[in-house]
């Protein structure tokens, strides 16, 4: 079987819900969950950050996969439910306030809409 001695993991943010460019729909959670399950195998591993179009979504997920990766993850925010007051951070999070935005239900794929065209 083969056992690498590191990993490269790279985590593009541009597959998270509600990026501009990026035709996928997962959760800032299921990204941490991505690096959580790499680090389970105990080897050493390098998490690099790419792609991202929207930069709040960016910000949001390369935080929680730091602090992730250093057992830093902590409870809800001081703000309370996980939600920042509109009067603190009103240009930095948007998307109602949240940490973590909800998906946006079902989206067509890029591949998809050009497959329909030919």
């Amino acid at each position: 079987m083969y056992r690498p001695g590191a990993v490269v993991l790279q985590c593009g943010a541009d597959s998270l819900t509600g990026d501009r460019l990026g035709v996928f729909n997962l959760t800032l959670k299921g990204h941490a969950e991505c690096v959580r399950f790499v680090k389970s195998f105990g080897l050493p591993t390098l998490i690099l950050g790419g792609g991202g179009y929207t930069p709040r979504n960016v910000a949001r997920c390369w935080a929680l996969e730091t602090a992730t990766a250093a057992d830093e993850v902590r409870g809800p925010s001081p703000c309370g439910g996980g939600r920042v007051g509109a009067a603190r951070c009103v240009g930095c999070l948007m998307v109602g306030h949240q940490l973590h935005p909800s998906p946006l239900g079902e989206l067509s794929t890029l591949s998809l809409r050009r497959s329909s065209l030919t």
